[in-house]
C-alpha cells in the first residue's frame, strides 16, 4: 500500500532522522546528556537561598545532610516521591550537602515570563525554565489504575514481562487493527476513538476511566472500557501513542 502524501512526509522525516543519528558514547561524565546542561545554563550566576525559599511552593523540598535524605511533608503524590527517592538514595554516599525542589505534578511550574526559580520537573516545553530530570516512573509512581495500584512503574519488571509477551505474539499472529486504551486526558485522542466507533474493523480505540471520571460524558458519551495490561498490547500490530496531561507514561515501555 502506497503512503498518502502526508504519510510520505513523515516517512521521509523518519528516514532522515535515522540517517543523521549518531549513537551516544556514554561516559562517566554524563557528556551524552546535554539537556540538563542547557537547563542549568540560565543559573550561571548561581542559586541563592532566597530562590530556593521562593521555589518551595512549586514542589517538594529535599535536603541532603551528611549523606542522609530529608523531605518536606507536602508530597501530593507519595508514590511519585518514592520513585524519585529510589534513585537519590543510591547516590547518597557520593552527594554533598544540598537543598533542592522537585515538582511531582504533571505540568511544569516555572514560566519563562515570570521569576526565575530552580525547580526540577520531569516534563516541560520551551515556554518553561524548569530543570528537567529523569521521570520517577522508571521505578514507581506512574498512573495508578486497577491493574497497577501502586502506579505504572518498575521498568525492570515490565521489560522482562513485555519481552516474554512479545515472544508469545509473533507478527504473523497479531491483530492487524490499530490499538489504543487510555483515559481522556487529552482531546487529541478523540478523533481516534471516534474513528474506532465508526470503523471498528480498522481501529480498536476506547477510553477508560481516570481519577476525574464522573460519567459517560468523560469518556466521550460511552461507558468506560476496561483497562488493558501493557503485555496485552503485544497482541496488536499497530499501537497509537498520545501525550496525556504532560506525557505518555506507556511510551518508554511499549515503543
Amino acid at each position: 500500500m502506497n503512503p498518502t502524501p502526508n504519510g510520505k512526509k513523515y516517512l521521509t522525516q523518519i528516514d532522515t532522522a535515522l540517517e543523521n543519528y549518531i549513537p551516544c558514547n556514554t561516559t562517566d561524565d554524563c557528556s551524552c546528556y546535554t539537556l540538563y546542561k542547557n537547563d542549568l545554563a540560565i543559573f550561571k550566576d548561581g542559586i541563592t537561598k532566597e530562590m530556593i525559599e521562593a521555589a518551595s511552593s512549586k514542589g517538594v523540598t529535599y535536603q541532603i545532610i551528611n549523606h542522609q535524605l530529608f523531605r518536606s511533608s507536602n508530597c501530593l503524590f507519595p508514590a511519585r516521591c518514592q520513585g524519585v527517592e529510589y534513585f537519590i538514595k543510591k547516590l547518597l554516599p557520593e552527594l554533598p550537602d544540598m537543598e533542592f525542589i522537585v515538582n511531582t505534578r504533571d505540568w511544569p511550574q516555572v514560566s519563562k515570563w515570570r521569576e526565575l526559580l530552580p525547580v526540577f520537573s520531569f516534563s516541560k516545553t520551551s515556554d518553561y525554565n524548569d530543570i528537567t530530570y529523569p521521570a520517577w516512573t522508571f521505578w514507581e509512581g506512574g498512573p495508578s489504575i486497577s491493574l497497577y495500584p501502586r502506579g505504572l512503574g518498575r521498568w525492570d519488571l515490565h521489560r522482562e514481562s513485555l519481552a516474554k509477551s512479545a515472544d508469545l505474539n509473533p507478527w504473523s499472529s497479531k491483530d492487524p487493527r490499530a490499538f489504543f486504551r487510555g483515559s481522556r486526558t487529552s482531546s487529541e485522542r478523540d478523533s481516534l476513538v471516534l474513528l474506532s466507533r465508526s470503523q471498528p474493523d480498522l481501529v480498536d480505540a476506547k477510553y477508560t476511566k481516570n481519577q476525574a471520571w464522573k460519567s459517560d460524558a468523560d469518556t466521550l458519551g460511552e461507558p468506560a472500557a476496561g483497562e488493558v495490561s501493557l503485555e496485552s498490547h503485544c497482541k496488536y500490530k499497530y499501537l497509537f501513542n498520545y501525550r496525556g496531561v504532560a506525557a505518555s507514561f506507556r511510551f518508554k515501555h511499549l515503543f
